[in-house]
């Protein structure tokens, strides 16, 4: 970013221009005066409309209003219902705190102990408010310790500004470290709060700022990491980008339109046929195009990764002129601002506003804010769609005569000060004094003479980050992980650097293989783009003793032009004995890996990735986590007489943003340590096995969604059980008035014998007039949703074929002669349900889990839309909590951006998600006859599965 030296305090929070504008006493946003209209606006929104040439537009439908400092206000009619951030920025606003008020100036200064003694609104300043100032407090890893994150415009910096950020990893070398992000930016960790005014100071003095690259505001511009140099490119991205940095940073004054976003939003300028800038996961990406012979840009739009969806951005059927990109970011971002949601954070990325508003509308809006109110229909796509994608490592000609670029890799994107040090200098000895970042966490350096490249090739510092490297090596991109994140399941730099080394010893590979690997849900280290990717998790040791950390696989990623999100192979993979082996057939099987008959020596260079002081204390034993995340894992562990339960209604998971009511507890889903069922005897049965029938009453009645019931019926007395065996299951009756017939279904209880008292049943109910195929709904699910608190039903039964008895042994009677034959015990458990049919494998999996066998359960759920899965909460916290159960999800009509399986159970699907057969698995199924009969059995056949294995409810 080119600044002046006169314009370097105004890149400083609180610098000479914003004091000038300073009123006096404390601003917060929610005391000011009325807000503003087009007509009042501010100096400051006045200055910035005619810098970019912008409208000033009113929406009189804005879920925001403008005060008269040019922040924006969430309105008072739409404070119902907000996420915890909003509330946050409603009760003091993160830009006027840290950029009007310098309170970054006051947390800088103020003892540690008396911040934490403050109360939440300090604790909220120094963990979230801070982040608008690019400092981010890794309270569970490092407490006490930030990392910073820069705004630099398209990865592009000199040897000067680089030797700025070594200075400071350099303050603490052993806590610290830096980190090539995947938006061609840094991440500096290891620094101190009492740091942060010398390190603003020093990076202001060199033309950098770490202005608003955090909490609701725009991430890092990313364009094409060889601008300007690139002999193929279709257009220099590189001063596109400062241009959208001046107008994000207001040219270092901050911009207070778009310091108060829904969630955080990023844009990228592709410039390259080879796309390597990812436009497809950015929430704009500009594409170069033309229209009537005028040079611009298509627009897409939308695309995002998170931990509950991913989406992949979508043309929004416009093109803009290249004088009109900046325009364009004003306009997108502001409609975002004025529209998007701010209650369930999970959904709150601008491709969930898209949808909601449909694209005609969204365009619309966008158009009205651009100069002139329109825009013009998309242009011609300057992109080559059968271009093969460049690598950029090794020595390559730029399109200015006799230079050069050259590509390094970066194990990881991990370096040290000394690394960066050594950077500069060879930037400045060899080249035009630039560093250039890449979305793989690598490096560039550019403007290097033909006389220069054999002596730049033979620099020490080119054995670490070298121009060649291996296949494997070549497309690793790892997140953090658990090293300072809190969030992180794995080490994933340096596990991702030891799965490199070792395929890359005993293969060869036909071409570079992209493997991305990240710790958690939340995906940083964006394993759907990889050919493989690895995401980590929690998952059983293979003693059966506790949990070891463990990584599911995706396979199918792609970039470029013909764009895919990875898909699903192998959930539950342990990180410590299996990886290693799984990958090895994968990339054989997958993708053309041939093994050497000698491998080449291993180096085991990832154990030079250094540890760091945090890692190297002996930590005392910490307090055991009680609840957990059911969407990403996250365990909320007490801290400083911080209960879960003492946490406010609004508490939204760390991770991924889920709600309280996400969260289950920690221990098992069963009784921790359950006994088996008493003796016969032990309790008194409402069911004898007779065909009469018990009446019980229903004392409670809860809707769990708008078509599914709990229905609890209490037993005799409080000491009785229902007398089920697991596998069984009852039948209900009832005398229809109307036609005095008996109806009578069979269901399965959710509850079992442990339960005393009572007995439960989820039900779907099936209205009337809601399928064309039976307009008249289902009879006994009716009348049980007809049925009040006191009212009874009759119970009768047990009833079934199938028994499990206990150590995965089940018991099949004969029908016909009354036999009843004991299978071979079962090690893994298959399990496949079709809407209802969920409830018996439910019964089934709580006793296995109940009794702490030695079983693994791999379950296949299908129904038609997400709206019909039953019970997903507790299949979703027995995955969490219990290593040996893994659910995958299938539906016949998902809905845009569902993450897991998608269309009717097939043979491809049996293989990867169920075990493979053998004398130890048996397969349980349940649901609609078709899917038994016509998906189910003839596929699980062809994977060799025989009666022997197969038993269907």
């Amino acid at each position: 970013m080119a600044f002046s030296l006169g314009a370097h305090r105004g890149l400083l929070p609180g610098g000479g221009v914003q004091k000038a504008q300073r009123s006096t006493g404390r601003t917060r946003v929610i005391s000011e005066p009325a807000p503003t209209t087009s007509t009042q606006a501010p100096d400051v929104t006045k200055q910035l409309h005619e810098t970019f040439g912008l409208p000033l537009v009113d929406t009189p439908g804005s879920h925001v209003e403008r005060m008269p400092n040019g922040t924006y206000r969430l309105k008072d009619e739409f404070h119902k219902g907000l996420n915890p951030f909003e509330k946050l920025k409603l009760a003091k606003d993160p830009h006027a705190a840290m950029f009007y008020d310098d309170e970054w100036k006051r947390l800088a200064a103020t003892p540690m102990e008396d911040l934490e003694a403050a109360g939440k609104m300090a604790e909220d300043d120094l963990d979230h408010r801070l982040k608008y100032n690019g400092f981010f407090h890794r309270r569970k890893k490092t407490k006490g310790r930030f990392m910073m994150r820069l705004k630099l415009a398209n990865g592009v910096h000199n040897a000067a500004q680089l030797r700025v950020l070594a200075d400071i990893v350099a303050m603490h070398p052993e806590d610290g470290c830096a980190d090539i992000t995947t938006r061609q930016n840094w991440q500096l960790r290891g620094m101190t709060k009492e740091d942060i005014p010398e390190i603003l100071l020093r990076v202001a003095s060199v033309g950098l700022t770490t202005m608003q690259s955090g909490l609701d505001n725009v991430r890092n511009t990313v364009g094409n990491p060889i601008a300007g140099i690139d002999p193929h490119e279709i257009i220099n991205t590189l001063p596109i980008c400062r241009d959208i940095d001046r107008y994000l940073l207001n040219e270092g004054r901050s911009n207070p339109e778009i310091t108060n976003l829904p969630r955080k939003w990023n844009v990228t300028v592709v410039g390259t046929h080879d796309l390597f800038e990812h436009p497809h996961i950015n929430d704009l990406a500009f594409m170069p195009a033309t229209r009537d012979g005028v040079m611009g840009f298509n627009v897409l739009v939308g695309g995002f990764f998170s931990a509950v969806r991913c989406a992949e951005a979508i043309p929004m059927d416009a093109w803009v002129p290249t004088a009109h990109v900046v325009p364009t970011v004003h306009a997108v971002l502001t409609s975002f601002r004025d529209f998007g949601a701010r209650a369930n954070r999970q959904k709150t990325r601008m491709m969930w506003l898209i949808e909601e508003m449909a694209m005609d509308k969204w365009r619309a809006e966008v158009a009205r804010r651009m100069p002139g109110g329109e825009l013009a229909l998309a242009g011609t796509d300057l992109v080559d769609p059968s271009w093969e994608r460049r690598s950029l490592f090794g020595v390559h000609k730029q399109s200015q005569p006799g230079l050069n670029f050259i590509g390094l890799q970066v194990p990881t994107g991990r370096t040290e000060s000394e690394d960066m040090y050594g950077m500069a200098d060879l930037a400045e000895k060899y080249g035009d004094g630039d560093i250039r970042l890449t979305v793989e966490q690598n490096f560039i350096l550019s403007g290097v003479p033909d006389a220069k490249v054999a002596a730049l090739l033979a620099e020490p510092l080119l054995k670490r980050f070298t121009p060649t490297p291996g296949r494997v090596m070549a497309g690793l991109v790892a997140c953090t992980g658990n090293q300072f994140c809190g969030f992180s399941n794995i080490e994933s730099k340096r596990d991702g650097w030891r799965i490199a080394e070792h395929l890359e010893s005993v293969f060869d590979f036909p071409k570079d293989l992209r493997v991305h690997i990240t710790g958690c849900p939340n995906t940083c280290g964006q394993i759907q783009v990889g050919d493989i990717g690895l995401l980590g998790t929690s998952v059983r040791a293979a003693d059966g003793k506790g949990k070891v950390p463990g990584v599911d696989i995706y396979v199918g990623g792609r970039i470029g032009s013909d764009s895919h999100i990875a898909e699903l192979w192998k959930s539950g993979v342990r990180m410590d004995d299996e990886i290693l082996p799984v990958l090895e057939g994968l990339v054989e099987e997958r993708f053309g890996a041939v093994r050497l008959a000698t491998p080449r020596p291993n180096l085991h260079l990832a154990a030079t990735l250094k540890k760091k002081s945090h890692e190297l204390k002996a930590e005392a034993p910490g307090a055991a986590p009680t609840h957990v995340c059911l969407d990403c894992g996250y365990l909320f562990v007490p801290e400083g007489g911080k209960t879960f339960e003492s946490m406010p209604d609004d508490f939204t998971c760390p991770a991924c943003s889920a709600p309280k009511s996400r969260f289950g507890k920690a221990e098992a889903a069963a009784p921790a340590a359950a006994a088996p069922p008493k003796a016969a005897g032990a309790h008194p049965t409402a069911l004898d096995g007779s065909t009469t029938p018990v009446s019980l009453t229903l004392i409670e009645k809860e809707s769990i969604s708008r078509d599914t019931r709990r229905f609890r019926f209490a037993l005799p007395t409080p000491a009785h059980a229902l007398g089920l065996p697991v596998g069984q299951h009852v039948n209900l009756s009832f005398v229809d008035k109307a036609t005095g017939e008996t109806v009578s279904r069979p269901y399965t209880p959710t509850s079992s014998d442990r339960e005393l008292g009572y007995v439960d049943l989820v039900i779907k109910v099936y209205f009337s007039g809601t399928n064309a195929k039976f307009p008249a709904g289902g009879r006994m699910s009716q009348h049980l949703e007809s049925l009040k608190v006191g009212d009874t039903l009759a119970f009768s039964g047990p009833s079934g074929r199938i028994t499990y008895g206990a150590t995965g042994v089940f018991s099949v009677k004969d029908y016909a002669t009354g036999a009843v034959v004991a299978r071979p015990a079962a090690r893994t458990i298959g399990m496949v349900a079709g809407g209802t049919g969920i409830t018996p494998m439910v019964q089934v999996a709580r006793e296995i889990l109940a009794r702490k066998e030695d079983i693994d359960i791999r379950m296949v759920v299908a129904n038609q839309t997400e709206a019909d899965i039953l019970m997903r909460p507790e299949l979703e916290r027995m995955q969490v909590e219990f290593p040996n159960v893994k659910v995958y999800f299938t539906l016949d009509t998902p809905p845009s951006g569902w993450r897991q399986g998608s269309g009717f159970i097939s043979e491809a699907m049996l293989k990867a998600y169920l075990p493979a057969p053998g004398p130890d698995v048996q397969v349980l199924l349940c649901g609609p006859p078709p899917m038994v009969n016509l998906a189910c059995v003839p596929n699980l056949e062809k994977l060799g599965f025989t009666t022997d294995n197969i038993l269907i409810f």
